[in-house]
């Protein structure tokens, strides 16, 4: 298959301008990608390991939960994570050390926004075991820094100062307000404070690490997102393909599901993490009718035209009568990780249409 052909139904399937290097993935150890493939193994139904990302404390869940609710990680159609980029706005001058900033711009307006995390690391801290802190999250309005409190009143969480572990924040506010005004996205000013005092602390003294944090514990955002208008483009056109090919096949074969296994990286789709391919079946054979065939009213009535005039009207078509979706996760062109399920990847029967 020649390679623009190749490209082109990777854009329409996936989306993606280009086909990606290997070496232009998203590093793999770097906490979100980790924490994605953690969420694609939940979705699997696999059993995973998060050695990076589980708390070492058994009582977290006083304090948030690991993973977001069943709910956010089956009922979304797309789960995307975004790293800190807060050193590149220049807007945000000296206060890079406690402002995290995620450029949303991938997120499409055909996309539903329906929650959205800031997960930051914290260490323990044994010198102050006693204390208790309050990490509050402050939208940003504007170049100067301006925290306002209207639109995302005291988000944030209480815990120990000697707590050690992954810290979920609820910031889906926040997120809506980005993706409805695209020029406004200024960050979130992400704060710490003495429960007792009441004195602001110094967010690495306090074990929070922003600027400068080990890969595996950068703070990042995970976004949970319904689509509007499903992608039913590329499906018409494979679907138009897989007739054709079938439509020429000779054999008394009757129209039937065969065994067919998907390697991504047999298409040079190195952008994919997970899975490496997948078991897709295909359907073909011949189209003759019989009492017990899949067929429609429609492919009858076409059946007999044939018998009648070969030469006008063609047989009915062995085509795919039910499908049912895959998840895929992989980087986009902003090396963005992506957890997605696209539906109508797999087939499950066939029929003569």
């Amino acid at each position: 298959m020649p390679e623009t052909t190749t490209k082109e139904m990777q854009h329409e399937i996936l989306g993606l301008d280009q086909i990606q290097n290997q070496t232009e993935i998203n590093e793999m150890d770097t906490s979100a990608t980790q924490y994605m493939i953690e969420l694609y193994k939940i979705r699997n139904g696999e059993q995973y390991e998060s050695s990076l990302l589980e708390p070492n404390q058994p009582d977290v869940a006083l304090y948030n939960s690991h993973f977001p609710d069943v709910h956010d990680i089956h009922g979304a159609d797309v789960i995307m994570s975004f790293v800190n980029d807060a050193h590149k706005p220049v807007f945000l001058g000296q206060d890079r050390d406690h402002v995290v900033y995620f450029d949303m711009s991938s997120v499409s307006s055909d996309h539903i926004l329906s929650k959205a995390e800031l997960r930051l690391y914290k260490e323990k801290q044994t010198r102050t075991k006693q204390s208790i802190y309050r990490v509050v999250i402050f939208l940003l309005k504007g170049e100067n820094g301006n925290k306002d409190e209207s639109v995302t009143p005291k988000t944030g969480v209480t815990l120990s100062g000697d707590y050690d572990g992954w810290i979920s924040i609820n910031v889906t506010d926040a997120a809506h307000y980005w993706n409805l005004n695209r020029n406004e996205n200024f960050g979130l000013d992400v704060r710490v404070t003495d429960v007792d005092t009441g004195q602001d602390l110094d967010l690495k003294k306090s074990g929070i690490g922003i600027t400068g944090a080990p890969k595996n514990k950068q703070p990042f955002l995970t976004v949970f997102v319904k689509e509007k208008v499903n992608e039913y483009v590329w499906r018409t056109r494979l679907e138009t393909r897989a007739r054709r090919s079938a439509s020429q096949q000779e054999g008394s074969t009757k129209c039937q599901k065969h065994p067919l296994y998907i390697d991504f990286s047999s298409l040079g789709w190195t952008h994919i993490i997970a899975p490496p391919g997948y078991n897709a079946s295909y359907c073909a054979g011949e189209c003759n009718y019989s009492p017990e065939s899949n067929v429609t009213e429609h492919s009858i009535l076409q059946s007999l035209l044939n018998l009648k005039d070969p030469s006008k009207i063609p047989k009915p078509c062995c085509s795919p009568s039910k499908l049912s979706k895959a998840q895929v996760l992989y980087t986009d062109d902003n090396k963005e990780v992506i957890l997605k399920h696209y539906e109508d990847m797999v087939v499950e029967d066939c029929g003569c249409f």
